[in-house]
């Protein structure tokens, strides 16, 4: 609730449509709405690793593994500290290791 009583008073902040994200990821709310407020935040501030990252988490759980890829790079070069490079090092693995687990399921169905 007080996120969206942010949004209302600081629409144009990116910080608060970020905030508003995280917020429904930690309640479970739909990947959409979260994916929503990542890139409204996105759109007001390309400058923040953390949204890239964010947003990227979304790609990944929708499976759509080369968004989430475009996303993970956009957040690289914004030189994001050691902590946060190793946590996207991490995700591109995850999203490798996927995007290769699903061409060969799809390769494996087709035989």
């Amino acid at each position: 609730g007080h996120y969206k009583a942010s949004i209302a008073l600081y629409e144009f902040q990116p910080r608060c449509w970020l905030q508003m994200g995280r917020a429904l990821q930690r309640k479970g709310a739909s990947v959409a709405d979260q994916e929503k407020c990542f890139r409204k935040s996105l759109k007001l501030d390309q400058t923040n690793w953390h949204t890239w990252k964010e947003l990227a988490n979304v790609l990944y759980i929708t499976k759509r593994y080369d968004e989430a890829r475009e996303s993970l790079a956009s957040a690289i070069q914004l030189k994001p500290p050691p902590q946060g490079r190793d946590t996207i090092d991490r995700m591109i693995k995850d999203v490798d290791s996927a995007q290769r687990n699903s061409d060969t399921a799809g390769r494996n169905a087709a035989d």
